[in-house]
Formats: C-alpha cells, structure tokens, sequence
C-alpha cells in the first residue's frame, strides 16, 4: 500500500538523484473458501477473513510491514550479462546508487505488481514459499516500472569505446572462388540449351510434348510376358521406331540387364 503521505504530483517533482527509503503495508490475498494459493505462510502473520455479503463467501489477507530501499544499480568492471535489451544479470554484489526516476518508479510500480499477479507472468509459484513469491513479485514489478520512464526519457546515446573486431563486420570472400563457381554454372545451362537445340533440329524422333502419352506411343506387344520380378535380367530392351510407333524389343546379352534408346 503507497504511502499517501509522500509527494504525489510529479509535475513539480524536481527529478533530484534519490534512493527512497521506506516502510509500506503489504496486503496479500492468499485464499478463498475451498481454494488457497500457498500453503506455506511466515510465523506470527496478521491474517484477516473478510466475509462477502452479497456471495456470502470468504476471502483470506495476509498483511505484513515491509521495509525496501529503492534506487538503482550500476555494473561495474563487466560483472553483467546483458540477457535481453532491457534485463541485465549480475553475477556479484551491486551497490544501490541514486537515480532521478526513483520516485515515479516507484508509484507506478504497484501498477505493474497488479498486472504481473494477474497475468501470472514471469513469477515463482506461491504455493511453497510465499516470501521468495511476494519478494519477486515486489523486485520485478519496480523493475518493469523503472524501464518505462527511462525508455520514454531516453534522448540521448552513450558514447562507447568499444570497437568490434573487423573480421566480424566483413566477409572474407574469395573472387576467385565465386568467379569459378558461376563459370561453371554459366556454362552448364548453355550446354544445356545447345544439347536441347540440337536434339529437336537433327533428332528423326520428334520430343514428345506431353509425356503422359508416352504410352500410347510406346508398343509393348513385343515383349514377353513372365511372372518373374526380374525379367529382363538377361536383356536390354530397345526402343525403335516402325512407322509412327516406337517399338520396344528386348535384345538378349551377356552383361546382364541394361537399356538402351534408338533416336
């Protein structure tokens, strides 16, 4: 529950670097009739039963004082992992510092808590251990209420000595290489259109247009019937023209099974 005592107008907030200091009275809703969201609450909790006159059902608070510090961290000596654009994670110890945000931050972060409770969003389960829930609930919705303002506010870039390594930033292509590989490429496809050219101009066989009549144009009376999987095994079969049909005749070997096509 905010403090109502404290400043509230923020059009005559001065925005002075702060760290807030505070003691607030957290209400928590751990339950109904029938159903509970932690079985697991601290020793000597005020707990209260607010019954409902309209569905004359019950309704279970925890209140509790909680005394917090609110300002900001900074990453010192590269201690930090950058997670996503907006989350960093510390790995040691971070001194809280003060911040111009810190009061706006902090009255919105009640906001924040609401919407992350009721969405149930990137919070631990309340079921086993109420503290560690009401304490991630309470970092992360200040946390969320801190971004805002500063993405908003944000007018200016930090300058950086950083500089990335070249070969991160250019390719290292070999000309020779690319040159060589759209050769060949260049002169498979004019092979191929001078094979097709000169198929259709000196071939006696017309190309058949629509290979689904194939068959009608393939004679198969010739060939022998057999139950065998394999048999042409011992031939070849030969596709020749007779008239305006192909013909195909099997042509026994000694090689075994092979194909052949007469053009």
């Amino acid at each position: 529950m905010p403090n109502l005592t404290s400043r509230t107008n923020w059009s005559s907030d001065p925005l002075d670097s702060t760290i807030i200091t505070d003691t607030r009275l957290l209400a928590f809703w751990f339950g109904e009739d029938g159903a509970n969201v932690t079985q697991k609450l601290p020793p000597n909790v005020y707990t209260y039963n607010y019954i409902s006159t309209s569905s004359n059902s019950s309704r279970y608070y925890a209140f509790a004082w909680v005394t917090f510090s609110a300002g900001v961290g900074r990453c010192m000596d590269h201690q930090c992992v950058v997670s996503s654009s907006s989350t960093i994670q510390n790995t040691t110890p971070i001194n809280l510092e003060p911040h111009p945000l810190t009061f706006q931050a902090l009255s919105m972060a009640p906001v924040i808590a609401i919407s992350l409770v009721y969405h149930n969003i990137s919070i631990p389960s309340s079921w086993k251990d109420a503290n560690n829930y009401i304490e991630a609930v309470l970092v992360r919705s200040y946390s969320g209420a801190w971004n805002i303002p500063n993405k908003l506010a944000s007018v200016s870039n930090t300058n950086s000595n950083y500089r990335p390594a070249l070969p991160s930033l250019v390719a290292n292509v070999n000309h020779t290489r690319v040159y060589a590989w759209l050769g060949i490429q260049l002169s498979v496809t004019l092979l191929s259109i001078i094979f097709l050219l000169l198929q259709f101009n000196l071939s006696e066989i017309p190309l058949i247009g629509d290979t689904t009549l194939a068959a009608f144009y393939l004679d198969t009376t010739g060939l022998p019937e057999s139950t065998r999987p394999l048999p042409f095994v011992d031939g070849t079969l030969k596709v020749q023209e007779e008239g305006d049909r192909l013909k195909i005749k099997v042509e026994q070997t000694e090689i075994g099974f092979g194909f052949s096509l007469s053009i």
